[in-house]
């Protein structure tokens, strides 16, 4: 085809590939496009990109040339690609591996309002400002007391973390407008989760001041389950992340779930998250602790390691939970997860 001689054609930058057992994810996390190809796809993209197409044509056979053409027409059409007369003009992009300057990225409290820890609670929260932690889960269990609830919420936001989300082990006594008021008078809190509800939904909070829209301060979500480290590592597509090119990269070389995360349980022990069976003493110091081998085992077992993953298109999107797995191995795959990625379906 005369409209792409000596045109180069260029995987976009927000563009990534991934192929699996049976068929390529290809994903655009600046537009949120996501389409599947056959594997065959996959390598041609890789022998395309950055190279002419009239190039590669000419090593295509000639039966196969129409659906070449309709491959490259796809790739521009869906903006996965683009042609340039002029290489230079969009130099590649670095494939430097990822890191993240925090020491600890997020974390999470368990709290059971009968027995707060506050001593150990107040360590906790201040070793992890000093490890620069920047978002916060806090999940309370047996929530009665108002005044409880309230002293806990301020010990946290006066730690000043940019992200807090919080958890509430009972829906039926808690009222949407009492969960307007905490995310109202909390500006770090933006999600309230409610557990033990009727059914899962979702009702966001707004801010009406008139002569202005309508300003979202947070939503507040009703789960039909309760709240329980049983439930942790569930794989769905609710779960996997597919608009975030950072999250991406980062899965290639780091655990997607714990690496450089944190927990403190009911008790006041340091966990890699709740569900874990290794458990530290705070008195240790929070950063001798996430600094040592023992902790930080998981940090670097990513999907590429685990049994079924390792061939799955979706493994660099998708969550991946050590602690409940299919069997005692460290390798094994969630337990949770019923998708083959040998057949692309569920089983």
């Amino acid at each position: 085809m005369d409209k792409y001689n000596n045109q180069y054609f260029i995987l976009s930058s927000s563009c990534a590939l991934t192929k699996g057992a049976s068929r390529t994810l290809i994903q655009d996390f600046q537009r949120s496009n996501a389409d599947f190809v056959p594997n065959d796809y996959y390598d041609l993209c890789n022998l395309l990109n950055r190279h002419k197409v009239s190039d590669i044509a000419n090593e295509i056979e000639d039966g196969s040339l129409a659906s070449y053409y309709q491959f490259v027409d796809f790739m521009i059409e869906r903006e996965y690609a683009f042609i340039s007369d002029n290489l230079q003009t969009f130099p590649e992009i670095s494939q430097d591996s990822y890191e993240d300057e925090n020491h600890i990225y997020d974390a999470i409290i368990d709290i059971d309002e009968n027995d707060i820890k506050k001593e150990k609670l107040e360590r906790f929260l201040t070793d992890l400002k000093k490890l620069h932690c920047t978002d916060l889960q806090v999940r309370i269990y047996n929530h009665s007391n108002v005044d409880k609830l309230h002293s806990i919420l301020k010990e946290v936001c006066d730690h000043i973390f940019y992200y807090v989300e919080l958890h509430l082990d009972s829906s039926e006594h808690i009222t949407y407008k009492y969960c307007c008021d905490i995310i109202l008078n909390y500006p770090s809190i933006t999600n309230i989760y409610l557990y033990n509800a009727a059914s899962c939904t979702s009702k966001d909070y707004n801010e009406n001041t008139e002569g202005c829209y309508p300003l979202k301060m947070g939503t507040v979500y009703y789960v039909a389950a309760e709240l329980n480290n049983n439930n942790c590592g569930c794989i769905s597509d609710y779960s996997k992340v597919y608009r975030n090119a950072g999250f991406y990269k980062m899965s290639q070389v780091h655990n997607s779930c714990l690496y450089k995360k944190v927990s403190l349980d009911k008790d006041g022990n340091v966990r890699n998250c709740p569900s874990m069976f290794e458990k530290y003493d705070l008195s240790e110091g929070l950063e001798k602790i996430t600094k040592s081998p023992a902790f930080r085992k998981y940090w670097n077992i990513t999907k590429k390691d685990i049994e079924d993953c390792k061939d799955c298109e979706f493994r660099f999107n998708c969550l991946d939970c050590r602690a409940h797995t299919k069997g005692s191995g460290i390798f094994n795959k969630p337990i949770t997860c019923r998708y083959n990625p040998f057949i692309a379906k569920e089983e």
